[in-house]
């Protein structure tokens, strides 16, 4: 098994080498190169495919990026292209609908639409009922009858006459909406008008009790709330008087206990008076035990100077 190759420079903890720059400069023969090089190191000059890469890369990406993802629009290629129109389609070929509102109906091609490729197609209105009206080809079915349409001027009908055809057929369907809405509002009125009279004379009734009821329960608001203030005080009230109460009782035990001590002390004091009783009792017989023994001193002094 191979040897381990070892740094020249051995680290003696995590981050800090055994020898300094300068003795590294020294022993990697740095010293060398730069003298061989007239005192600079050698440059190399950069790859053209770096320069390149460096050339396209222009837009650097953002240090930070937002919280919320951000929707990007996506890029839309369609280019429309215009409709390419059935061979068997041209002006004034007779084509039979078949699907939407004149099915089945036969009518006469105009021309194709420029924008929109869709088919102008106008019907004998007087017989088919179809009018001048747009139609995708995939609806119809070309048939071989055709019918000349070169005296038909139909040059400057586009998109735009289309449109603004709709739009007047359609503004007057609107307006027609609009009066005979109106004239069912007005209707609707008037009936609301009858069935309010007819229902007033039974609801008034209903809307005197109604008012009656409400200042009933106003005033029983009222009074509950009344009661329940009084409730509140009765409750503080009561609890003084559980306070009071319980320093009654304190102060009879403490009476309890001072009537106790002022029948101990009387007792103490009684018998102390009884000890002071006996005491001058004990002290008179004393005193007259001394006189006596004083008398019987002088006559046994009076009897030895006799006896002399």
């Amino acid at each position: 098994m191979a040897d381990k190759k070892s740094s020249r420079n051995p680290n003696l903890i995590n981050g800090i080498g055994k020898f300094s720059n300068s003795k590294m400069y020294h022993k990697k023969g740095l010293w060398a190169i730069k003298k061989k090089n007239s005192g600079k190191f050698p440059t190399h000059p950069k790859s053209t495919a770096a320069i390149a890469l460096h050339s396209i890369i222009v837009v650097k990406p953002p240090k930070f990026y937002p919280a919320d993802d951000m929707e990007k629009p996506l890029i839309n290629k369609y280019k429309p292209k215009p409709t390419k129109l059935r061979a068997n389609i041209t002006p004034g070929t007779i084509l039979i609908i078949l699907a939407g509102r004149f099915k089945g109906k036969r009518v006469v091609f105009l021309k194709q639409l420029m924008c929109s490729g869709l088919l102008l197609i106008s019907g004998s209105f007087k017989a088919d009922g179809v009018p001048l009206r747009r139609v995708n080809q995939a609806y119809v079915i070309a048939t071989s009858m055709k019918v000349n349409v070169s005296g038909v001027k139909i040059d400057k009908i586009q998109r735009k006459f289309m449109l603004s055809l709709i739009f007047v057929v359609h503004f007057k369907k609107n307006l027609e909406f609009k009066e005979t809405l109106e004239n069912d509002v007005a209707e609707t009125w008037h009936m609301w008008q009858l069935m309010w009279q007819l229902t007033w004379e039974k609801l008034e009734p209903y809307l005197k009790a109604k008012e009656h009821l409400e200042l009933v329960l106003r005033e029983r608001d009222e009074k509950s709330g009344e009661v329940s203030a009084a409730c509140k005080s009765l409750e503080k009230e009561r609890k003084k008087v559980k306070k009071l109460k319980a320093r009654r009782d304190a102060a009879k035990q403490e009476a309890a206990e001072m009537k106790s001590k002022v029948s101990t002390a009387e007792e103490e004091f009684s018998k102390c008076s009884d000890v002071s009783l006996a005491m001058e009792k004990a002290s008179k017989v004393v005193e007259n035990k001394k006189q006596f023994l004083e008398a019987a001193l002088q006559d046994l002094v009076n009897y030895k100077l006799y006896l002399d």
